[in-house]
């Protein structure tokens, strides 16, 4: 296979600790596995970007000729860009975490440990 401009049609295996990477100017992503041993009860895949911290991942699908962005994970946040279907529960470890808003009216739904409100308000 060529390094460069060739087509793979089949398979491609890491037997190490090998990383996919694509690096461009000073930014990067990268693809890896983690895998101490056999019996290793925490392997995983990971997805990282880097260099200043605008690099972001984001899903998002073609059909034909239209795109459309169906979710962007960013450092300080996960935008969900479609409908969210969620099969279990929805657990914020924040006191005011749960906060619903369209327009200019909203609601949210506090818990702090000692008591509870649910406000429904025009946002100010």
């Amino acid at each position: 296979m060529q390094k460069n401009g060739d087509t793979l049609s089949g398979g491609l295996t890491f037997e190490n600790d090998s990383i996919l990477a694509w690096i461009r100017n000073t930014d990067w992503v990268k693809i890896g596995f983690k895998n101490d041993a056999d019996g290793d009860t925490d392997s995983y895949m990971w997805f990282e970007t880097g260099d200043n911290g605008n690099e972001y991942f984001k899903w998002r699908s073609k059909q034909s000729t239209t795109t459309k962005d169906l979710m962007n994970l960013k450092w300080d946040a996960l935008y969900v860009l479609v409908n969210a279907i969620v099969n279990g529960e929805v657990i914020s470890k924040s006191a005011n975490g749960l906060r619903i808003a369209y327009g200019n009216y909203g609601f949210f739904i506090r818990n702090d440990g000692f008591k509870y409100i649910l406000h429904v308000d025009k946002l100010r």
